[in-house]
């Protein structure tokens, strides 16, 4: 956790669209300022801190988002399959985030209710990765209805908030103007 009051910088460092651009994938770069290097979950560590008020240190996540029509607003998930952290430079993040999900992340899967676990076969670069071929875009693997990006892990529907609720966009006012009628998550709620 940053120790800096600084608020982090995020930066969205790729996107890749479907062919019929209605789904999407991202990499985003979160740059903070003083992070402490110890993560409290690592026991043998916990005790050693390291502050570097001045210097920045970066995190890298993913983001997943689907429409049902192109004029349609994205709706828009943290997808945190693989999270890497403390990187000592953007490029460090960036590299380690196309490493995985475009080399590693077809080896990988998920399991779904506790008993099987499905590969997700390709990787995020991979033309049948945007196909339900690819459990990625499987809905009701795990609940009826969504895909398992939208769920909480393995846990089902009689779980207690099972659902991922998707993340707010806040469109600058500029580009609502260019589409006049077009209605983001705020004002639907």
């Amino acid at each position: 956790n940053p120790k800096s009051t600084e608020k982090p910088r995020i930066y969205i460092d790729s996107i890749l669209y479907s062919p019929d651009t209605l789904r999407l994938y991202a990499f985003v770069v979160i740059e903070f300022k003083g992070r402490m290097m110890d993560e409290s979950y690592l026991e043998e560590i916990a005790r050693y801190y390291v502050d570097y008020p001045d210097k920045s240190f970066f995190d890298g996540k993913a983001v997943i988002a689907y429409r049902d029509d192109y004029r349609d607003i994205w709706k828009l998930y943290p997808y945190d399959h693989y999270l890497p952290f403390n990187g000592e430079s953007y490029s460090d993040i960036r590299y380690a985030l196309r490493q995985y999900y475009f080399n590693e992340f077809k080896k990988n899967g998920e399991t779904i209710l506790h008993k099987n676990t499905l590969r997700f076969k390709y990787n995020v670069d991979d033309p049948e990765f945007w196909t339900e071929d690819c459990i990625v875009w499987q809905k009701g693997l795990r609940i009826p209805g969504y895909y398992n990006f939208q769920t909480r892990g393995n846990i089902t529907r009689e779980s207690l908030n099972p659902i991922i609720p998707e993340l707010d966009i806040i469109y600058p006012d500029s580009l609502l103007r260019l589409f006049p009628g077009f209605q983001t998550s705020q004002d639907k709620k």
